[in-house]
């Protein structure tokens, strides 16, 4: 009888597809759209009020150099205040600011605006991460973070092309109406789902780097600024490079990014779950290498679109990998904390690959500044061998703990 009990418990700490587990999803779906509707989009809109590549990059960056300053004390509010509230106000931002870019027409307001935006969205995404890991059971951790993943990787797919086509067809002010309608449908998804409450939400600790930074995330977060420089470079300026390369639709390249990406955190969560991250990360710095060769000499359509297949499978492996490795050891009263960590890291990769890109190309072309990429790639895949798989965070130190504290 005991052990039917034992059975039934664990099939129910063990089940992922909850009610509220899949309505976060098809939220996040949403969310990421918006987002990924802004992305290729806004470097066109500050080049078309003025600005040069630098001032472009510099703007799209502006975003996520927002974002990653925010990502700490972010964290470390949802752990006090709860998901739910900090949900909330994060989505007072992301739903006013597109409205708000259609108002000002100088380069240096919407700048401004545009770090509001980065704001917003460090509160809603770091809170809508944290309150969709509450809902994924430890033993399948790798596979639910891949599942979610998967919709905003769904939502990469259709966002850019859904705001070229609407630049294109209706202009700016209607694409950036547009976003803020779609946060506002974000905004009713997100009072469905029953926020889990964890143990110290609410209570008192005092703001320091300690309790805003988790050092049990650190080892991932170090390699994912890494890996995703050279992703910043390439979402922020692959469209204007395909453009004048006279590529015919380049936006499919988001599209072609998109399915690879969701292609392989479908099927990898569970791999990720048996084997960890160490494999992940020697297959993105191949791929990530071999992506940006294809995009330097392509000469045709086909190298476009191969090379953005390279980037969506390299990154739909090595995301929930190292995201997992960040989040799976640390307490639920840390899981903001730890959230806000690995995103502040990969933020800054997306920041400094934007404006590292935006001042190479300026100053050397586009295609320089591409092979530069390779530079982080190396990086990368060092930091991690030489001393992130020896943390406790990796899956290998992980598991061997786990099973010496069982034969305790």
């Amino acid at each position: 009888m005991t052990k039917t009990v034992s059975a039934e418990s664990k099939s129910y700490q063990d089940k992922l597809w909850t009610r509220d587990f899949n309505i976060i999803c098809f939220m996040n779906i949403f969310l990421f759209a918006g987002f990924y509707m802004m992305m290729p989009i806004f470097p066109l809109f500050v080049k078309s009020l003025g600005g040069n590549d630098a001032i472009a990059g510099f703007a799209a960056g502006s975003f996520s150099l927002a974002t990653l300053l925010m990502r700490p004390l972010a964290g470390w509010i949802v752990d006090q205040k709860g998901r739910k509230k900090i949900i909330f106000w994060g989505m007072v931002f992301i739903i006013l600011i597109p409205f708000a870019y259609n108002v000002p027409s100088l380069i240096a307001l919407i700048i401004l605006l545009r770090i509001l935006h980065g704001v917003g969205w460090a509160l809603t995404n770091t809170s809508t991460n944290t309150a969709a890991y509450d809902f994924i059971p430890v033993s399948r951790f790798g596979e639910g973070v891949g599942i979610f993943q998967v919709t905003s990787t769904f939502a990469s797919a259709i966002g850019p092309v859904i705001g070229l086509w609407l630049v294109a067809q209706y202009g700016y002010v209607i694409t950036f109406d547009t976003v803020g309608f779609v946060a506002i449908f974000c905004c009713i998804l997100l009072l469905l789902p029953h926020y889990k409450k964890v143990e110290n939400s609410g209570a008192k600790t005092r703001i320091s780097i300690k309790n805003l930074i988790s050092k049990e995330s650190l080892p991932s977060s170090i390699v994912v600024l890494f890996a995703v420089l050279p992703y910043g470079a390439i979402t922020t300026f692959v469209v204007i490079y395909a453009m004048a390369a006279h590529v015919s639709n380049p936006g499919s390249f988001f599209v072609v990014v998109a399915v690879f990406t969701g292609i392989i955190r479908a099927i990898g969560g569970k791999w990720i779950d048996k084997n960890g991250e160490g494999t992940s990360v020697i297959i993105f710095a191949i791929f990530f290498v071999v992506a940006l060769f294809l995009l330097v000499f392509m000469n045709s359509y086909f190298m476009y679109l191969l090379s953005a297949a390279f980037v969506g499978a390299a990154f739909g492996l090595i995301m929930p990998a190292l995201l997992s490795m960040a989040v799976r050891n640390v307490s639920p009263s840390r899981r903001g904390a730890a959230t806000g960590t690995y995103y502040c890291a990969f933020d800054t990769g997306l920041a400094g690959g934007s404006a590292i890109a935006g001042v190479l190309a300026n100053n050397f072309g586009y295609q320089t500044m591409f092979l530069s990429m390779l530079v982080p790639c190396v990086i990368c895949f060092l930091i991690y061998w030489l001393w992130a798989s020896k943390t406790p965070s990796a899956f290998k130190v992980y598991k061997k703990n786990l099973q010496l504290n069982a034969q305790d």
